[in-house]
């Protein structure tokens, strides 16, 4: 099966995965600050189209992204080092988001 005929929550979850992998990578070769926060954002962007996705969507969802939003900007005005803490976070919200818990409106960011 080709990407281009993968179920869209299979494409979404591939691609949030392929940038989560270029972000672990880029912060193991310390890259620049300004490419770590492209990548963030990119990876904010992309999960917070995955959480609308699905509506109404878990409260861990919402929680989460409220999390990412959180870390992008404190990696922006440089209150926070990314960290590999930050990525496993990532990876477990990952593989395991959109559970059965209390239901919430996607949030609007």
């Amino acid at each position: 099966m080709t990407s281009a005929t993968l179920p869209a929550a299979d494409r979404r979850h591939i691609s949030l995965a392929d940038i989560l992998d270029r972000l672990s990578t880029a912060i193991n070769e310390e890259t620049p600050k300004f490419a770590l926060q492209r990548l963030l954002s990119d990876l904010v962007v992309h999960s917070t189209l995955e959480v609308r996705s699905q509506n109404p969507c878990p409260m861990a969802d919402a929680e989460f992204l409220h999390y990412l939003h959180g870390l992008e900007t404190g990696v922006a005005q440089s209150e926070i080092a990314l960290a590999p803490a930050h990525l496993n976070r990532i990876r477990d919200w990952l593989e395991n988001h959109g559970g059965t818990e209390l239901q919430a409106a996607p949030p609007n960011f």
